[in-house]
């Protein structure tokens, strides 16, 4: 009953804001409902079905526009809709901010939100808007907005999809293009350099798709962006005049009908797509391939072009919307993840989301099911994949096309003797195995044969704390140096002398207890601090303390070290480890 209320008080103050903006709003513009005849309040309600749709005419300092505006339901929560009378569109196209639809795009309402005091003057406010924005487009004021929003206006006309997933060649080049006989992704193309390349994308994708044909491709780079839409033969033409000598060695001797262009915008860069159709030309069979596409567009310079809209699942646009990449996650970079447990799984996803593209990952254990609860991967895992390193591989590479593993279900201890060299291209090398044993023997092995910085990681019991433990070769402690006689960690969180490790009933497998909700903050912060590691590589080795619930532990009945009783909860700490005395290694190193 109570839900009942709540829901009619809801749609009450919705129809109230409504009613309110309307009434301000005939107090400035003759508001006009719907008419059976009017054509341009169908098109409107087409797109927008539970709106209502008010005619407006807002007069500029140019000319009188007439606007049809699409009220959502939820209106002020919602952003209303203008559009422009077909009329209008017709008169003064193409104008920046106005697709196909006549749509005016005034606001973005992912950040603007209006005023639901006075929901009248918040629509009128919106129609200023979209005057200033039309006139201002006639005037020629925004070729700026017109560049960088080229590629929407592109493909606001397009009549086909491609998907471009993998790195390019640098233009101009010769690249495929492979039609699917059914979509994907709602793409019937996907543009490339090779059909190994195609096979292997579908693959990782676990999807399966038919290639009916595969054409040749000229990649061209475009030297700025295009003043308007080009729909001709000519209109190419033109654009290809400025082509650099290189560009248009290539264009002669292009035997084809599909053209993939590039524009650079500072440190990123547009990718658009077009065919020509192929018409009968005297002395060329009509075929792909044999018939030159110069020659072609010079003799048919009236036919219209075919526009492509390229859906970009490569690296460079998938990563840029969730970082800067800086100097970080660069091509040919390599991380090196030794241990693919909950920890390492988790890791590597977070470092691939964030610019990592090559990983090597190193882990001889089996993934089995009472791990899945912590680790990156699931039950569909453990009876698909036998190996942790197949399965964090798998998992990758299906979330992100462009991730390339490398890796190793041997033993670490193994590789160090056998297969050092694997090691040699890595960026970081991180170790996520929680065995000391392996860990002091590789702390020993990158100081005295491979001379590189190793990161090692791992979480206290319970989740109380986290440690990242960057190891320089050359200045600082070293991993040993942390640790005392007895094995025992110098910095732990959690006092000496208690005991943790938890065994299953009937005597299964023994396990160290934490939540997924603490590794996952732990496996973020530590994905944190090993980017700002790699993208300035410290001066000394370095010990990164992250303090979780220490409350919840000691409900439990645990101790805190006195080191830590003042530190607040959820913070980091940093300290540098200083070489030990009893350390042999650092004692010759130093």
């Amino acid at each position: 009953m109570m839900q009942d209320r709540h829901d009619n008080e809801l749609a009450a103050f919705y129809r109230e804001a409504i009613a309110r903006a309307r009434a301000y709003l005939n107090g400035i513009y003759p508001v006009e409902n719907f008419r059976e005849s009017d054509k341009d309040f169908h098109h409107v309600l087409n797109q927008n079905k539970s709106s209502s749709v008010w005619r407006i005419t807002a007069i500029g300092k140019l000319r009188t526009f007439t606007f049809y505006i699409a009220i959502p339901q939820t209106f002020p929560d919602s952003f209303p809709k203008l559009y422009l009378s077909e009329i209008d569109y017709a008169e003064i196209s193409p104008i920046p901010h106005v697709d196909r639809n006549r749509f005016v795009c005034t606001r973005n309402p992912d950040t603007v939100v209006l005023n639901d005091g006075q929901p009248g003057e918040a629509i009128e406010k919106l129609l200023k808007v979209a005057v200033n924005i039309l006139e201002a487009g006639m005037q020629g004021e925004m070729k700026k907005d017109f560049e960088e929003e080229y590629i929407a206006y592109w493909n606001d006309e397009s009549e086909l999809k491609a998907i471009v997933f993998s790195d390019l060649p640098a233009p101009p080049a010769r690249i495929l293009m492979y039609a699917f006989a059914e979509p994907l992704l709602d793409a019937s193309y996907l543009i490339t350099t090779s059909n190994p390349i195609v096979i292997s994308w579908l693959q990782r994708l676990g999807v399966e798709r038919h290639i009916s044909s595969e054409e040749k491709v000229l990649f061209l780079q475009l030297p700025k962006v295009p003043e308007s839409l080009p729909k001709t033969n000519r209109d190419i033409l033109t654009l290809f005049a400025h082509l650099d000598p290189a560009s248009l060695s290539a264009l002669d001797s292009f035997r084809g009908n599909t053209v993939l262009a590039s524009i650079d915008r500072g440190d990123q860069f547009m990718l658009f797509a077009w065919a020509h159709l192929l018409l009968p030309l005297k002395g060329f069979r009509r075929k792909k391939g044999k018939i030159p596409l110069k020659l072609s567009m010079r003799q048919f310079p009236d036919e219209k072009i075919i526009r492509f809209n390229i859906k970009r699942l490569d690296r460079d646009r998938l990563i840029r919307r969730a970082i800067d990449m800086g100097t970080f996650g660069q091509e040919h970079d390599s991380i090196t993840i030794v241990g693919c447990g909950s920890v390492g799984s988790n890791l590597a996803m977070l470092l691939a989301k964030s610019g990592t593209k090559n990983f090597i990952l190193i882990d001889e254990e089996t993934l089995v099911e009472e791990n899945v609860a912590r680790h990156l991967c699931g039950i569909h895992d453990v009876v698909t994949t036998k190996s942790k390193a197949e399965a964090v591989k798998k998992t990758l590479e299906k979330h992100l096309p462009f991730i390339k593993c490398d890796i190793h279900q041997k033993n670490i201890l193994d590789m160090l003797i056998h297969e050092p060299q694997t090691f040699n291209n890595s960026k970081a090398i991180i170790f996520a195995t929680a065995n000391m044993a392996a860990e002091r023997r590789a702390n020993d092995f990158f100081h005295t044969q491979i001379i590189k910085p190793v990161i090692y990681l791992w979480l206290e019991p319970y989740g109380v704390a986290g440690h990242v433990l960057f190891v320089s070769p050359e200045h600082g402690g070293c991993y040993r140096c942390c640790f005392d006689f007895n094995g025992g960690f110098l910095f732990s969180v959690s006092a000496p002398g208690q005991e943790f490790n938890r065994r299953e009933a009937g005597c299964q497998t023994t396990f160290l207890p934490y939540g997924a909700a603490d590794l996952g903050m732990f496996c973020s912060i530590t994905c944190k601090i090993i980017i700002e590691i790699l993208c300035k590589i410290p001066a000394r080795s370095t010990l990164y303390t992250w303090i979780g619930d220490k409350n919840q532990f000691e409900s439990n009945g645990f101790k805190i070290s006195g080191d830590y009783a003042a530190h607040d909860n959820y913070s980091i700490h940093v300290r540098n480890p200083v070489p030990q005395v009893m350390c042999e290694l650092c004692k010759t190193k130093h």
